[in-house]
């Protein structure tokens, strides 16, 4: 006969917001498995005799085990000799739970030829749905983040969303002055510490009033310095649609040169970006095409390796502007400024100095074995050369003056030149833009 296995959402944290569902699952388990929170909630709601419905089946042996980690979870369940576990989660158990890795442990089909378990999920109250609810707000149109050991790009998430959840640790005041720092200070947030305990606290204002909001409160309620568990709700009426593309008017500039709008799209186009990828953009300058594949990796990061001063400064003003902290600016000069960056899963050279085969070389020794797809821009006639020669080497495998080629392969050129309407007196005339080419490759 199968082990009957239940994970179970026990809801925020106080007992009248715990399911009569998961009442009975706690009930009727001959078995009961969390973290010390969840423990002594189960044990509360055992004592205050929570009715299993008729369905259930009461035991009076039961056995509590406080453990959180699905692996150790699953081996206790595998060891044990009882019928009937439930495995209570915190809140929901399909929101940021460790649902998701137990039933694939306990689903695998060794485990299930070891073990033999029937597993069920039910669900619970979880934060989010909480905190909206104290706020009278709907979670419709809500962007789910967790800082909760996780890395995330806040800043631009918040940019591009009118409500995002945000799961945390700690107090949220950096968080905040990470918003402001990329000017996002208006912004509304609806903070939520220790959620339905009697120590809950619910405060609301701007990003820039939060660092001092939090020092009051926490003259008079201590326990917030603990670091707790927090929950934010953030509202940003201006948000901008991240399937925008940038105008070249959206950029500071200063005196460098930058790509223009029409070149950027093209680029965007034949890189092939994941949403949670690695960028690398070589020569970034402005930073303008860096932000605009930005756009593309919300989830990721885009490093931009500018080797001027003034570039590197731009580049951090602009994102500062549009919000932009997936972008990590690298001031150096390449391919010695790669070395301790995160193996790239796409690559854009706008810029090399003289030293593209040596950019492609390092490149190549660095990438982690997949194949990555490269895309370099050449404007002078110097750089068209050396394209030229590239694309050569990949249709005649080596060229008799090179020991080693570079090894790209799939190889293609576009050369585009757009103009633009301009005003001539009472006339208008179009004005012919640089010509530029792009090569696209993989190494």
């Amino acid at each position: 006969m199968k082990k009957q296995v239940i994970l179970a959402g026990i809801g925020p944290g106080n007992t009248l917001l715990a399911t009569r569902q998961v009442c009975r699952d706690i009930e009727t388990a001959q078995v009961v498995i969390g973290a010390p929170r969840m423990i002594g909630m189960a044990r509360k709601l055992s004592e205050n005799g929570a009715t299993p419905g008729k369905s259930g089946q009461m035991t009076d042996k039961k056995r509590y085990v406080e453990q959180y980690l699905p692996d150790q979870i699953a081996q206790i369940i595998k060891e044990s000799e009882e019928s009937r576990y439930c495995v209570l989660m915190s809140g929901d158990s399909g929101f940021y739970s460790g649902t998701k890795k137990l039933s694939a442990l306990l689903r695998d089909e060794g485990y299930q030829k070891s073990a033999g378990v029937q597993i069920e999920i039910h669900p619970g109250i979880s934060s989010l749905s909480y905190l909206c609810a104290a706020f009278g707000k709907d979670y419709n149109e809500v962007s789910i983040a967790s800082l909760h050991g996780r890395n995330e790009n806040i800043a631009y998430r918040v940019h591009t969303h009118r409500l995002t959840f945000v799961l945390m640790e700690g107090d949220g005041c950096e968080l905040a002055k990470r918003l402001c720092e990329y000017g996002l200070a208006d912004v509304k947030i609806y903070a939520g510490f220790f959620l339905s305990y009697e120590a809950e606290t619910l405060f609301s204002c701007r990003a820039c009033e939060y660092g001092e909001t939090f020092e009051q409160l926490l003259k008079s309620r201590t326990q917030l310095s603990e670091g707790p568990l927090l929950c934010l709700l953030i509202e940003n009426e201006k948000n901008v649609n991240p399937a925008d593309s940038f105008r070249d008017g959206d950029f500071i500039r200063g005196n460098v040169p930058m790509t223009k709008a029409e070149i950027r799209c093209q680029i965007c186009s034949m890189l092939e970006l994941k949403k949670d990828g690695v960028l690398y953009d070589i020569g970034a300058g402005t930073g303008a095409v860096t932000l605009e594949l930005a756009r593309k990796i919300p989830f990721g990061t885009a490093y931009a390796i500018e080797y001027t001063k003034q570039g590197a400064e731009l580049i951090r003003q602009n994102c500062r502007k549009h919000s932009m902290d997936q972008v990590k600016v690298v001031e150096g000069m390449a391919p010695q400024a790669l070395t301790d960056l995160q193996d790239a899963d796409a690559v854009f050279i706008g810029g090399s100095r003289g030293r593209l085969r040596d950019i492609l070389t390092a490149l190549k020794e660095k990438k982690a074995g997949q194949r990555l797809p490269v895309v370099i821009s050449a404007v002078t006639t110097e750089t068209w050369k050396e394209l030229m020669e590239l694309a050569c080497e990949a249709v005649n495998e080596k060229k008799a003056d090179r020991k080693e080629t570079i090894g790209l392969s799939e190889v293609s050129v576009i050369q585009l030149q757009t103009s633009r309407m301009m005003p001539l007196g009472s006339y208008h005339r179009m004005e012919p833009q640089s010509p530029i080419w792009l090569l696209k490759g993989y190494l």
